[in-house]
């Protein structure tokens, strides 16, 4: 596992980086079996870095996962974390589930909107919000999901 958020501390007073985790699932010669091998020892670890944004641009490691992999297992392990995941927006205003979307991948769809109906991603205000921002394209694009 990867870790460098640097500073002057110990290394076990760190945990890993976004920068890290981005870096590796975006890079092009990352297989989705390294990505899945790597997300999976990161989120037994910490599984809180599912809601982890990148500082200049917000992008959560939820929407960098739908965004950068095709893997469905990816995103299974991802929504499977044993924390609460936030819809969080990026500096566009979009989250993962607006990713989902645009990628057309009615597999991601279908597991987000399963995660949100068991309760896997926060039913705050804030999160419910997206959701019903993006309930009607849903239903357009993908009727017999909802």
């Amino acid at each position: 596992l990867l870790y460098g958020k640097g500073g002057f501390s110990y290394g076990w007073h760190e945990g890993p980086s976004f920068e890290v985790a981005a870096s590796i699932f975006r890079n092009p010669s990352t297989s989705d079996e390294q990505r899945l091998a790597y997300l999976r020892v990161m989120l037994a670890q910490h599984p809180t870095m599912v809601n982890a944004t990148d500082r200049a641009s917000h992008v959560s490691l939820l929407k960098l996962l739908v965004e950068w992999s095709s893997d469905a297992q990816i995103l299974d392990l991802a929504l499977s974390v044993n924390t609460i995941i936030g819809l969080m927006t990026d500096e566009n205003g979009e989250t993962a589930l607006d990713s989902a979307l645009e990628s057309l991948s009615r597999k991601s769809i279908r597991k987000m909107l399963y995660a949100i109906e068991r309760g896997a991603i926060s039913r705050a205000p804030g999160s419910i919000e997206q959701v019903m921002r993006l309930f009607a394209p849903l239903a357009t694009t993908f009727p017999h999901e909802l």
